[in-house]
């Protein structure tokens, strides 16, 4: 009886604690990683805090680099965030949210939706309510329309069920363009395993992160697995489908819009390829 009053009141303390250090944080510390932080927007917005430390200290098996901070830095400047890199192990500034709680908070992240998951986490809110939050659009670009259809695999999160030969070739005679987003070494890892699409697919290299936004921004449809190229096409909302993985589903949204298919099992094929032509 005792125990369960003490944890109440723990509770109590805690959303206490949280609503102050909302109110006072003026900056948000994230080590990442890059689709992390894209999922996390959503809530950031909701805090209203516009300065942001990117931080690449390996903290709470984290994968921030400079590299990787260098790669984003110009998105999130923007989105509208004054961006600088910083270097915090355990302590963190007083005024700066832990933009990292989520990972501690208690979700099983391997099967909630990591927006939810940051969500609930930051804001003290119900997984509905922080499904309500990721079913708006929260990324908006200008750019217009091109005819090609964006794909992408990095090397996490596979499911032995999906051929993209299977998928694509229907679409090699449609006169769309297919181009591929990534590093150029998951894009010769991805011809290695899908030889048929060798003439078909052309290696897309951008600069930064911004860059890719802008290129998912004016595709007619995407392609991909779960990383962070694909938090960006779940932000604008656009027409895509996810490659989803068989022991981590945490890119599948509680309240998904009709403008994604979640491709998981081998059942799946036909579906999806109707859901391409539906796209184009």
């Amino acid at each position: 009886m005792y125990i369960k009053i003490i944890l109440v009141l723990f509770k109590k303390c805690y959303y206490f604690c949280h609503r102050i250090n909302k109110g006072f944080a003026m900056a948000i510390l994230h080590s990442g990683d890059i689709g992390d932080i894209i999922y996390s927007l959503p809530a950031i917005r909701e805090l209203g805090i516009k300065d942001f430390i990117l931080n690449c200290y390996n903290r709470l098996g984290t994968q921030m680099t400079e590299a990787k901070a260098r790669f984003i830095f110009s998105f999130l400047e923007w989105y509208g965030f004054d961006v600088r890199l910083g270097y915090f192990r355990d302590l963190i500034p007083y005024g700066v949210f832990d933009g990292d709680r989520f990972r501690i908070d208690g979700s099983v992240l391997s099967t909630i939706h990591l927006g939810e998951a940051i969500a609930m986490s930051y804001l003290g809110i119900s997984q509905g309510y922080a499904s309500y939050l990721l079913s708006r659009r929260w990324l908006d670009f200008d750019e217009d329309l091109g005819d090609y259809i964006v794909i992408f695999r990095s090397p996490r999160y596979h499911n032995i069920y999906i051929d993209y030969s299977l998928l694509l070739n229907d679409l090699v005679p449609s006169g769309y363009k297919l181009y591929f987003l990534g590093l150029e070494w998951e894009y010769r890892s991805f011809l290695d395993m899908f030889p048929l699409l060798d003439c078909h697919i052309e290696y897309y290299k951008v600069k930064d992160f911004l860059e890719a936004g802008k290129v998912i921004a004016g595709s007619r449809l995407v392609i991909g697995n779960q990383t962070g190229l694909f938090s960006l096409a779940e932000g604008m909302k656009k027409r895509r489908i996810l490659e989803e993985s068989t022991f981590v589903r945490n890119c599948h949204l509680s309240n998904p819009d009709l403008d994604i298919y979640y491709f998981f099992e081998a059942e799946d094929y036909e579906y999806c390829r109707k859901f391409i032509k539906e796209s184009l």
